[in-house]
């Protein structure tokens, strides 16, 4: 493919096409505007400008959610920023608790193991005392 000469004859077709082109399409009404002032119809203006008033009012529209959306995304934001502020103090108590948990039941276990210490050191000395005194 690529860009062929082009003869006369399709040099005179190209130049009729061009030449009556606008006409055809006045002739059919399929010209998107009419090209001058005057020809325009009044209905056709008035609908124009109420499209036009109406696309005005929807952007006013979409600009208004777009604020509320704004808003809503933000106290969303401020409302998890508070729930995640929440939970952290929560673990941080659930945390301390289980520290004091932790340091009680050391402190058990080490009692206790003195307690078993010293019954095992008793029973282990009455054993000896025994043994040494028969």
């Amino acid at each position: 493919m690529g860009i062929e000469a082009v003869n006369e004859e399709q040099n005179a077709i190209i130049e009729y096409v061009k030449n009556h082109f606008v006409g055809w399409m006045e002739e059919k009404n399929i010209l998107p505007f009419p090209r001058t002032a005057q020809t325009l119809e009044p209905q056709l203006l008035e609908r124009m400008v109420r499209v036009e008033e109406t696309l005005k009012r929807q952007n006013d529209k979409f600009d208004h959610q777009n604020e509320k959306f704004e808003i809503l995304i933000d106290n969303i934001d401020k409302r998890f920023n508070s729930f995640e502020k929440r939970m952290d103090e929560r673990f941080e108590e659930s945390d301390r608790r289980f520290d004091s948990i932790q340091k009680q039941m050391d402190q058990r276990f080490n009692r206790q193991s003195l307690y078993h210490l010293a019954t095992f050191t008793a029973v282990i000395g009455t054993a000896v005392t025994i043994i040494l005194g028969a």
